[in-house]
């Protein structure tokens, strides 16, 4: 719960949640808040009436799995606050990424090139918030491809400079290691280590 919290109190990120208000607190959650939840997953969860945690609370373990595979039994155990990670202070960031499970699998190269934008602004908007706690100096971009068999392959280009292009390029690379139907798209940057000077450029 301390690090949704501190998001619901930005910038300072200073939010208190007293024991007896932390049930209160999760069963109004919106499921946009839970870790690993993207764009897509809403979707279904909001197609499914599950919009925030009192919603998922009133499915089982087995019907959760059902529906989103391995991450339901994940999200079973978040909507009840329940969650084993490690809680690290001070951690200093080597990477970041997002990615997205489709529902059904992107039949072609011209349909994963169509995800790019959408993830490109969620990686964006992921490195805003990252860069309000650190300096965070990219020096890779990195995309991964999970074909509809479960291969999965990754590739990186070294940049300090973040665009579209660079995404594009790499899918269309990843892509015709398979050519077949995408299952899961993912983007992602790793950082220089901190102290190191470079000059980064970005492009919308």
């Amino acid at each position: 719960l301390a690090k949704i919290a501190s998001d619901w109190r930005k910038p300072n990120a200073q939010f208190v949640i007293t024991p007896d208000k932390i049930n209160d607190f999760i069963l109004k959650l919106p499921v946009s808040k839970i870790f690993g939840v993207g764009k897509v997953t809403e979707k279904k969860m909001a197609a499914m009436g599950i919009f925030n945690c009192s919603d998922l609370q009133a499915y089982s373990e087995q019907q959760l799995s059902q529906h989103f595979g391995r991450f339901g039994i994940r999200l079973y155990q978040l909507a009840r606050g329940i969650d084993d990670r490690e809680v690290k202070i001070h951690r200093i960031r080597k990477s970041l990424s997002v990615e997205e499970t489709y529902p059904q699998d992107l039949p072609n190269l011209e349909a994963c090139l169509l995800e790019i934008p959408d993830l490109f602004r969620q990686l964006m908007e992921r490195l805003q918030r990252a860069r309000q706690s650190q300096v965070l100096q990219q020096k890779t971009a990195i995309i991964k491809i999970r074909f509809n068999d479960f291969e999965t392959t990754t590739l990186q280009l070294s940049s300090t400079r973040l665009n579209k292009q660079i995404f594009y390029k790499l899918c269309t690379k990843a892509w015709k290691r398979g050519k077949r139907p995408v299952r899961l798209i993912g983007i992602g940057v790793r950082f220089y280590p901190p102290d190191t000077a470079v000059q980064i450029e970005f492009d919308f």
